[in-house]
C-alpha cells in the first residue's frame, strides 16, 4: 500500500512541478474532474508542497489580473425594479381592496344584497334546505344584472 501511495505522490509531484509531458497532464486533469479520491490525493500533495512552491512575483498585479479576468455582471436599471416592487407590496393590494370596497359601499351594492336577508333566513321551515334557498336567491339576483 505504501508503494502505491509513493507512486501516486510522485505522479502528482510531477504534475505540480510541470515536468510531465502534455499527454500525461491531460490524462491527470481528466482524472481530477472525474475521481474525487484522485482530487483528494492531488490536494494533499499540493498542500504538503505549499511552502516550496513559488508565489507570484508581484502579488498585487496578479490579483488585479485575476479580478480583471472575471466577467462582470451588467448593471440593471434601478427604475424598472422600483416599478415592480411597489406594485407587489402588500400595502398596495390593501389600498386597492379598500378602494373597491368603498366604491361598492358608495353605490349601495351591499345594501341591496343584504335587504331582506334576515327575513329570508329566519322564515319558517320549508321543504328546501337553507343552502338551496340561498343559491336560488343568488341566481335570481345575478339574473337581475343580466337585464
Amino acid at each position: 500500500m505504501s508503494g502505491k501511495k509513493d507512486t501516486e505522490q510522485a505522479l502528482w509531484d510531477g504534475y505540480i512541478s510541470g515536468t510531465m509531458d502534455r499527454e500525461d497532464e491531460e490524462r491527470l486533469e481528466a482524472l481530477l474532474l472525474q475521481d474525487e479520491q484522485a482530487f483528494k490525493a492531488y490536494a494533499s500533495v499540493l498542500s504538503s508542497q505549499e511552502s516550496t512552491l513559488p508565489g507570484p512575483e508581484d502579488e498585487e498585479l496578479y490579483l488585479q489580473r485575476l479580478l480583471g479576468a472575471i466577467p462582470q455582471e451588467k448593471a440593471k436599471p434601478v427604475h424598472s425594479e422600483r416599478r415592480k416592487t411597489w406594485s407587489r407590496h402588500p400595502l398596495f393590494h390593501y389600498a386597492v381592496a379598500a378602494a373597491i370596497t368603498v366604491l361598492l359601499m358608495g353605490c349601495g351594492l351591499f345594501d341591496q344584497l343584504s335587504s331582506g336577508t334576515s327575513e329570508w333566513i329566519h322564515r319558517p321551515q320549508q321543504d328546501a334546505p337553507l343552502s338551496e334557498r340561498m343559491l336560488d336567491m343568488t341566481v335570481k339576483w345575478v339574473d337581475t344584472w343580466r337585464r
